[in-house]
């Protein structure tokens, strides 16, 4: 139940960061996740490298597509709401590992089995799910550094070359879990 109650607060953290329009008050929350890192002894080149990350994808792509489209205030505000609530999520993963935070959603969930819904293998499914997200990752790394190694260096060619290698894999490892949960019963 605790743990319910620790991703129920920082959801709502999570989503009423959307809603400040005021600069100064992201910048305070901003300054708090980082006092939330302190306090969880969380290491600085952990955070640096995490955020580095954010800068490069989201920060980047967000702050171009708006300064061409919208004034400087707004870019700031809609950049700071990203990376207040992208550090909110990476604190969310540090203090409930995935096993946790899978017994805190079906925690949550407990109220649809009045519709004789299977919390516990709706939690297989949230399960499976987050678990693939970094093997799907860990494939793209691999075969962006293989292409690049062949001396693949062009974008668009990547990315065909990418979908044509990863599809394949996508569909053998549904392939495999559809196995292995049949063998294991959890599915007919």
């Amino acid at each position: 139940m605790k743990n319910a109650f620790i991703l129920i607060l920082f959801l709502i953290l999570t989503s009423s960061i959307f809603y400040i329009q005021n600069i100064f008050i992201l910048l305070f929350s901003l300054l708090l996740t980082f006092l939330i890192y302190i306090f969880l002894k969380i290491s600085i080149i952990e955070i640096l490298n995490y955020n580095k990350h954010i800068f490069l994808f989201f920060i980047l792509i967000v702050t171009a597509f708006n300064l061409l489209l919208d004034n400087f205030v707004n870019t700031l505000i809609i950049d700071l709401r990203l990376l207040v609530a992208c550090n909110l999520t990476y604190i969310i993963r540090f203090i409930l590992p995935t096993y946790k935070l899978l017994n805190a959603i079906e925690t949550l969930f407990k109220p649809l089995r009045i519709f004789k819904i299977n919390t516990s293998k709706l939690s297989i499914v949230l399960n499976i799910g987050i678990n693939f997200i970094p093997i799907l990752i860990n494939e793209l790394n691999e075969i962006n550094a293989l292409l690049i190694s062949k001396g693949v260096t062009n974008i668009s060619s990547r990315f065909k070359y990418i979908s044509k290698l990863i599809l394949p894999t996508i569909f053998k490892m549904t392939m495999n879990l559809d196995y292995s949960l049949k063998a294991k019963n959890f599915i007919e």
